[in-house]
């Protein structure tokens, strides 16, 4: 197919472009012995997508998925494997991944190398004219790396040479072994069998080689690959080269493809013993729109965690998929954003910030950073005589006909010496509302002495956290950007300080919210800014994100800290709760988010742009998880407490 046809037919629509593409690679024998099957296909696509204009219908699963995918152990794959003499390993996505899902996203990495832009397409295209190249000159569509390249030099003006070699470099830089069958691999050795590693490959026998020897696959006495061979797998004669070079008297080969590593090497006397593909394991969980590059790295990164170690228990799982690209997310765009408004010192809201603090500081240990203790409770309180209807607000109307008690209001509002004229077990409803808050209004001065203790510690406790820094960032995970907002008034009203502060927050106040409009000045103004989505950019997030279906609950939980909460500044000092609520999800959560990180940041650390994550991308997994199957993360904190209150009752989520 002609370039011109090809962005015609192919790259000019995302859909038909990731399903034609995704077509070919899960079928390349198909795709190479009957080209009429797949260009059928991208007919129909074309005709689905370009002509009627058919909704998508994603069928998302949301569940937990670690222990799915693997129905063995790797002790009984290896007695199987060792029932036999010698004993044959496939190679990618077997032995050996990289650090996407789909093979074919490498060739991203090489075009920002080259500076070659829509190298993918080139790479993709140049493969298929080497193999169309051979299989007329020889009758079969085996290739080697340098034909592949020879191409692109007639296309480009690359030197072949040098690309390949590029090729060869990143592939070798990239690969990540898999975890499941190194321990099978060390099984198979530990028996004494023979071992050999059979792929269908272009690359050349030192690149892979390489590759193998870097994941610690080694102790194997021949490599046979399909592009020295000039067969395959796929017609099953390479596995007859196999047995011509090592006589025995049994074997067996284990692979991902159940044509070519099962079938073909069942019908070449093999037994042949089936190795699940994590990434058609992983397709149906993973977001379906996220970017290129990132989408299939994250695919890649969660698959291999998932389906290729050993089992992780749930909240680990949700941190790993859900909250890592997140967090690392985040981290990224905050420096963004320190860098852009040129801030002095960045302030980490408790108790949100508590983990963003942490993968933060690792990777710009340079920079400022405090952990501020702050929360609803004592941005309100301490801000009462600047903003006395947020404080009713919080305090009363958002408790009214939820079973609160005079004492328990009172209480929460650090007054439970002020004498009221009402029962202390008097209920607040709806009904008497108005004329309890009309009662202490007019009580608010007196309100404001009490707190002439807390006032005096706050202070002092701020300007040390402050300490000579001017431009200021605040940093919490959402919603209407009150912790910054009242944070930026004390300190600029109350305390006199001269400073300017800008609240970053992952997430703002969604559509669905009665108060989904309470900073829209701020996010106009600049003095708030949201990473995920808002009221002016992604809006599809802005849209589904349901508060009422507790997605604030949930996406909170990916942050809060494994420490009780922070009730506010007293005339001794901090005061805070009594119990550290669901302390050990939230351990187990962050166990899961730091190891993506780390995984993201080992895996890429030659390429310091894949740092940049969008909102849209690191909170994609958030919206499918809570939206392909409510149940899901309902089922994760199942035993957990949650306060949706200012200074209110821990209920069960």
């Amino acid at each position: 197919m002609n370039l011109a046809l090809y962005q015609k037919l192919v790259n000019r629509n995302y859909a038909v472009k990731q399903r034609y593409e995704g077509f070919v690679l899960s079928h390349p024998t198909l795709h190479r012995r009957c080209r009429a099957v797949s260009w059928g296909y991208l007919v129909l696509l074309n005709l689905r997508y370009n002509v009627l204009h058919l909704p998508e219908r994603e069928h998302l699963r949301a569940g937990n998925e670690s222990g799915t995918g693997m129905q063995r152990t790797p002790e009984e794959t290896a007695a199987l494997l060792c029932r036999s003499e010698v004993v044959s390993f496939d190679v990618f996505d077997t032995l050996l991944h990289r650090p996407f899902s789909e093979p074919t996203a490498l060739f991203y990495v090489l075009g920002e190398r080259l500076d070659i832009p829509d190298f993918r397409t080139l790479r993709t295209r140049a493969e298929q004219t080497a193999r169309q190249r051979q299989m007329a000159e020889s009758g079969t569509g085996e290739i080697t790396l340098s034909q592949i390249y020879e191409v692109l030099h007639e296309e480009t003006g690359l030197d072949p040479d040098a690309g390949a070699a590029l090729e060869s470099e990143t592939e070798i830089a990239l690969c990540l072994p898999d975890p499941y069958m190194q321990k099978v691999w060390a099984l198979v050795r530990k028996a004494g069998r023979r071992i050999v590693v059979t792929t269908d490959m272009y690359l050349p026998r030192a690149t892979i080689e390489a590759m193998l020897e870097k994941c610690g696959f080694t102790g194997y006495e021949q490599l046979f690959l399909s592009g020295e061979a000039d067969c395959g797998k796929y017609d099953g004669r390479l596995f007859a080269k196999v047995k011509e070079a090592l006589p025995a008297g049994s074997y067996a080969h284990i692979g991902d493809s159940r044509g070519s590593d099962v079938s073909r090497a069942q019908a070449a006397g093999f037994t042949a013993v089936h190795f699940p593909n994590i990434h058609e394991l992983g397709a149906p969980y993973r977001p379906p729109h996220m970017s290129w590059m990132v989408g299939s790295a994250y695919r890649g990164m969660v698959d291999r965690r998932l389906y290729a170690m050993e089992q992780c228990d749930p909240a680990y799982e949700y941190g790993y998929k859900c909250g890592g690209i997140l967090v690392l997310g985040f981290c990224g765009f905050l420096h963004e954003q320190a860098q852009r408004t040129g801030a002095q010192r960045i302030l980490f809201l408790s108790r949100d910030g508590y983990l963003v603090k942490q993968v933060y500081d690792r990777l710009y240990p340079e920079e400022e950073t405090v952990y501020l203790h702050w929360s609803r409770a004592c941005a309100a309180k301490l801000c009462a005589g600047l903003y006395p209807h947020d404080y009713f607000r919080r305090f009363l109307e958002q408790k009214a006909g939820r079973g609160y008690t005079v004492e328990e209001l009172l209480s929460a509002m650090d007054l439970s010496g002020l004498e009221v004229p009402y029962p202390k077990e008097t209920v607040l409803t709806d009904r008497n509302l108005p004329e309890l808050r009309a009662h202490l209004n007019g009580r608010l001065p007196e309100i404001l002495r009490c707190y002439e203790g807390a006032y005096a510690q706050a202070d002092a406790y701020l300007a040390q956290a402050v300490g000579k820094a001017q431009r200021l960032l605040t940093v919490d995970c959402g919603w209407a950007g009150s912790g910054s907002i009242f944070l930026d008034a004390y300190l600029r009203r109350h305390m006199g300080l001269d400073v300017e502060v800008t609240g970053v927050l992952c997430g703002s106040n969604a559509l669905r919210q009665s108060d989904s409009d309470f900073s829209e000045t701020y996010f106009r103004t600049g003095r708030l800014v949201s990473y995920c989505f808002s009221a002016e950019h992604e809006r599809m997030a802005y849209e589904t994100h349901y508060p009422a279906d507790k997605h604030n609950v949930y996406f909170e939980l990916l942050f809060g800290a494994p420490e009780p909460s922070f009730l506010g500044f007293t005339e001794t000092g901090l005061r805070f709760d009594t119990e550290s609520e669901n302390a050990e999800t939230i351990r187990r959560i962050h166990a899961g988010e730091l190891d993506f990180c780390r995984d993201w940041l080992e895996a890429f650390s030659s390429m310091p742009y894949m740092r940049r994550i969008s909102g849209s991308d690191a909170y994609a997994p958030f919206m499918t998880a809570v939206n392909a199957g409510k149940d899901y993360p309902a089922s994760v904190f199942r035993d957990c407490v949650f306060d949706e209150t200012t200074g209110g009752k821990k209920e069960k989520i």
